[in-house]
Formats: C-alpha cells, sequence, structure tokens
C-alpha cells in the first residue's frame, strides 16, 4: 500500500517542469513539422510496402502524442486555452498526415490492400482497451524522469499515426470502407489514450498547476503575437529582447483580469 501510494507522489516543482515540457514538446515549430512529415512518409510508406518494421521506425519519431497529453492536461485544469490549443495542433497535424499519405498513394499506387492497412480496419474493442493502457503509460512516463526512457517504446503503443495514414490512402483511392474503417480505428486510440492520460494526470493532482501552465500558454500566445508584429512591421524589438517583452506583457494581462475578477466581485456583494 505504501508502495502504491510513493507511486502516485510528484512534486508540485515537477508537476509545473512536467506542464511546462509539454507545452513546449507540442509547439508547432519547424522541428515539430518536420519530424511529422516524416513519420508520416515513413508509415505512409510502410503501409503501402506492407512493411511492418517501417511503420513502427515511423510510429517512434511522430511528435503527435504531445498534443495528445496537453489535451488531457487541459480537460484535467479545466484550461480552456489549452485546450483550443491542443485541438488546432492536433487538427493541422492531421490534415499534414493525410496530405502526405494522399500524395504518397499516387507516386506509389496499390493494386489491392494489403495486410498492413487492412489490419488498421479493425475496430475490435480491444484496441481501445490497448490505447487506454497507453495513455496511462504514455502520461505516467511523461511525468516521471526515470521513465523517460520507456517513452519510446510507448509511441509503438499509441497507434495514432497508421490509421491516419491509412485514411490518406483511402481518401486517394476514393475507398469509403477504408476511410470509415480506419477513422473509426482512430477514434478508438484517440479517445482511450485521452481517458488514461486524463486519469494519471488527476490521480497525480495535475489540477495544481493550473495557474502556471495557464500562464504558459499565455506566455506561447503573446510570443507568437509579438513575433507576427515584428514580421509585418508593427513593432521594433530585438530577437533577444522578446522573451522580456512576453513576460511583460503577460504580467499586465494576469494583473488586468484579478482586477476585472475584483470589480466583478464588488458588484455581486453590492447586488
Amino acid at each position: 500500500m505504501k508502495i502504491s501510494h510513493s507511486i502516485l507522489q510528484i512534486t508540485k516543482k515537477d508537476q509545473v517542469r512536467v506542464s511546462e515540457e509539454l507545452i513546449e514538446s507540442s509547439r508547432l515549430t519547424g522541428g515539430f513539422y518536420l519530424m511529422l512529415i516524416l513519420s508520416s512518409m515513413m508509415v505512409t510508406l510502410g503501409l503501402l510496402l506492407n512493411n511492418p518494421a517501417v511503420i513502427i521506425g515511423g510510429m517512434l519519431i511522430t511528435p503527435l502524442l504531445t498534443p495528445l497529453l496537453t489535451f488531457a492536461l487541459g480537460i484535467v485544469i479545466c484550461d480552456i486555452q489549452l485546450l483550443w490549443r491542443s485541438t488546432k495542433i492536433f487538427l493541422r497535424s492531421i490534415g499534414i498526415v493525410f496530405g502526405v499519405a494522399v500524395l504518397l498513394s499516387f507516386f506509389f499506387p496499390l493494386t489491392e490492400f494489403n495486410a498492413e492497412i487492412t489490419s488498421r480496419l479493425d475496430s475490435n474493442i480491444a484496441y481501445l482497451i490497448v490505447a487506454f493502457v497507453a495513455g496511462l503509460a504514455a502520461t505516467f512516463a511523461w511525468t516521471n524522469k526515470n521513465l523517460s526512457a520507456m517513452l519510446p517504446g510507448v509511441a509503438i503503443a499509441v497507434s495514432l499515426l497508421p490509421p491516419l495514414a491509412v485514411v490518406g490512402i483511402g481518401l486517394a483511392h476514393m475507398n469509403i470502407g477504408i476511410i470509415r474503417g480506419s477513422l473509426l480505428t482512430f477514434a478508438l486510440n484517440f479517445f482511450g489514450i485521452i481517458l488514461g492520460s486524463v486519469i494519471i494526470f488527476s490521480l497525480l493532482n495535475f489540477y495544481r498547476t493550473k495557474k502556471e501552465t495557464t500562464k504558459a500558454v499565455k506566455e506561447e500566445i503573446k510570443e507568437e503575437e509579438i513575433k507576427k508584429e515584428i514580421k509585418n512591421g508593427q513593432k521594433k524589438i530585438e530577437v533577444a529582447e522578446i522573451k522580456q517583452e512576453v513576460k511583460r506583457a503577460v504580467k499586465e494581462e494576469i494583473k488586468k483580469e484579478i482586477e476585472k475578477e475584483a470589480e466583478e466581485e464588488e458588484e455581486e456583494k453590492k447586488e
């Protein structure tokens, strides 16, 4: 009993670190896009060639896991901004996977759908359980530095990319059965992973990081806004000073929110 209790203990400092690392890892940077394209190419080619080793290689390097974990974190801490951010990142990622899969399907046309493709059409409820366990393992590994070496293995179990690539192949061949079957498989994996992740974040009391996580998301949004303003010539600021400008702007924004909440409370008391 003592062992199980210690397993679910994590300091506030580590919770904040994990939240910030997840947000940083799921940002739509050039590196994120590159790894997503490369992993999508590998998985799609593996499916087209009926080669499971190539598919596994692509699953190992995909960055699709982190947006899902940040989405689950957003549910636990009830942060609309984080949920919306994670949704946008994941939808863009799905679009890229579809595009890569469709393009490669035209270059490497199939005469018939092989075993690796048809196996992604099996929507057995057991896959939901596997995804749920994978969500538990992935989230727990992310929250524990000692288990970070296990993340590549977990990435294989988190079977998100292959069914998405199969959807792209189905789109290229205009095959409704392939599209519908692979979408259902993806949905089972998606909800299973989210559910497992939400449970781990809840058990580890990640609701305590709401303030810090919200601040990190605000800083990211503000940084993107400032970079856009600099690019459009609306603001002149040195690149090295962006971080300082972001922190200052977010601090002012949070201060305004606190003042607004205080005013609303005063009005409620008067009524």
